[in-house]
């Protein structure tokens, strides 16, 4: 064993161009095998950690419940914990903000705790939480936690705004300050909402997660709330599913890892066929040399281990380069992409190497050292068949006459690679699959980065140009008439002589406008009718697939 260990070495050390050609493709294999692998991983556990953070850990939420049903609600076996939050007021300014109350169970299930900068959540009932943009613009641009703040509060939109002393008992993080007319939310006390609204007024949004041993999906999950619902006298419409969390807690994106055990699939098949034909190419050079060892009195077991022994011990050496680089190199992009998504007004969170990724990298390790075993597997056959007499009669690349040869009055470049391509047809055909193969690869990854479009993404949200003007408007004021709706409408602000103020500012190259058709159903409420332009109905179907095919002059 040790001779054809020591035989094996000597030829690797004696065919260096192969030995090192063989070394860079079994590194080439290990680093994509890897970084496909720990790219799917990433994105995976960055979209559940992602989805906890931004989206909470709750299965769903119920509105306008009553005491009585979520006592019931509690009594569900399925039901493994509820959080209550309940509207407590409003407070005025450029946009109202809302004035709630939660209790801890909600705070924990919506992650609220994390968003808290300095202090603590609301106890007594002049306690107030307020994040430092909105303090800002109320004049408090230096509050601290034990301030008072005066605020313009009032219970609902059937009361007028009156003035009201709070007591700051903590500051929430700042929100995306790019934002200008983003939306505020100030937390009081459960003592505060208990005095001002009476038990026939107060009704809570019920946070609720399920019982993890039920194993949910999705789907599931949201059918078995809307039966819960009608067990406890809750109308199902008024269901609202975590569905982000829920998709990547309870199934994690199968396109991903179905995407990323395709492609792995492909680079060992490409791998297993760039190591296959080198070492192919050197044993037809080496026919002879091997008929001598055969002639030695080596047996079919040792010629298949002496190939083996060759091929591993350039292979599983090398393997662990590829590897650690590829561990480096999904590091980098993972801080890349991190980085383009807080750009957006995400915030940057960091997916760094952990102890469960070791896992990942062993068996990385071992499916690479797989392609290669499984690559040898024909010249070990091959070598193990070799006759010691055929093998001293062996010519390299001449064929036993099968006639009168066809030949050329003349000869061209193209014709002789016409000539050797005939020659060796197993070989040709070989490279032709592979480079097909190599061809699909690069494909599917070019694919892939392109669908990783950060400016497409922000396109769903935004279709045209840089910004949106809308109007700021109220639906059932009753003491403030003059900021609903129906109201504004009667002297529109958003008329032509702004769309022409605005085109006449530097810079400004064009000012697109979208239509809202706005009705009043049967029962009164309004509803919006979005009215599409050809441009805005193309870009509506590229966005959304289930429009289907629509022609815009037919739905005209």
């Amino acid at each position: 064993m040790k001779t054809i260990s020591n035989l094996a070495k000597a030829n690797n050390r004696k065919n260096p161009t192969r030995s090192n050609l063989i070394r860079i493709a079994v590194i080439l294999s290990s680093l994509l095998l890897t970084a496909i692998s720990l790219f799917g991983y990433s994105i995976v556990k960055y979209e559940k950690q992602t989805a906890k953070e931004q989206y909470g850990s709750y299965y769903g939420v119920y509105a306008s419940l009553e005491e009585k049903q979520i006592r019931e609600l509690n009594k569900m076996a399925e039901i493994s914990c509820t959080g209550k939050m309940a509207k407590a007021g409003i407070l005025e300014g450029e946009t109202e903000t809302s004035v709630v109350w939660m209790d801890e169970n909600a705070m924990d299930m919506t992650n609220l705790g994390h968003q808290l900068l300095y202090g603590t959540f609301p106890k007594s009932i002049d306690e107030i939480v307020m994040q430092t943009e909105l303090l800002k613009k109320l004049g408090y641009k230096d509050a601290k936690p034990g301030d008072e703040v005066k605020v313009n509060y009032r219970k609902s939109k059937k009361e007028k705004f009156q003035q009201k002393v709070f007591r700051l008992s903590g500051i929430l993080k700042p929100i995306d300050t790019s934002i200008e007319n983003a939306d505020y939310v100030s937390y009081v006390s459960s003592s505060f909402y208990e005095e001002n609204y009476a038990k026939k007024e107060r009704f809570y949004q019920t946070y609720f997660a399920m019982d993890q041993s039920l194993r949910l999906t999705s789907d599931t999950a949201e059918e078995l709330a809307k039966e819960i619902a009608v067990k406890c006298g809750i109308e199902p419409e008024v269901l609202k599913m975590n569905d982000y969390y829920l998709f990547w807690i309870l199934e994690p994106d199968t396109s991903v890892i179905v995407g990323c055990v395709i492609v792995a699939l492909f680079v060992m098949l490409i791998s297993i066929l760039v190591i296959y034909n080198i070492f192919q190419v050197g044993i037809q050079w080496k026919i002879q040399e091997y008929g001598k060892i055969k002639a030695l009195g080596t047996t079919k077991k040792q010629m298949k281990q002496l190939i083996l022994k060759e091929g591993m011990s350039l292979a599983l050496p090398v393997i662990p380069i590829g590897i650690i680089l590829a561990a480096i190199l999904n590091q980098l992009f993972m801080q890349w992409f991190q980085k383009g998504l807080a750009k957006f007004g995400g915030e940057s969170r960091t997916i760094a190497f952990s102890i469960s990724v070791i896992p990942i990298l062993v068996l990385c390790y071992f499916i690479s050292a797989l392609a290669v075993w499984i690559a040898l597997l024909k010249p070990m056959k091959l070598v193990a068949k070799i006759s010691p007499i055929e093998a001293m009669r062996y010519q390299r690349d001449v064929k036993k006459s099968k006639g009168v040869r066809a030949g050329f009055k003349e000869m061209s470049l193209s014709k002789m690679i016409q000539a050797n391509i005939d020659v060796h047809k197993k070989h040709s055909i070989g490279m032709m699959i592979m480079l097909g193969l190599s061809c699909t690869l690069f494909v599917i990854l070019a694919s892939l980065l392109q669908s990783m479009s950060a400016k497409d993404e922000a396109r769903r949200w935004l279709p045209y140009g840089g910004f949106e003007i809308s109007l700021n408007y109220s639906m059932n004021e009753e003491v403030y008439v003059e900021n609903n709706l129906d109201h504004i409408l009667q002297n529109n602000p958003l008329n032509q002589k702004l769309i022409d103020q605005i085109e006449n500012i530097d810079g400004v190259t064009k000012v697109k406008k979208q239509k809202i058709l706005c009705v009043k159903d049967q029962n009164g409420v309004f509803q919006s009718v979005v009215v599409m332009d050809r441009d805005y109905l193309k870009k509506a179907v590229e966005n959304r697939s289930n429009f289907g095919n629509i022609n815009y002059d037919d739905v005209v």
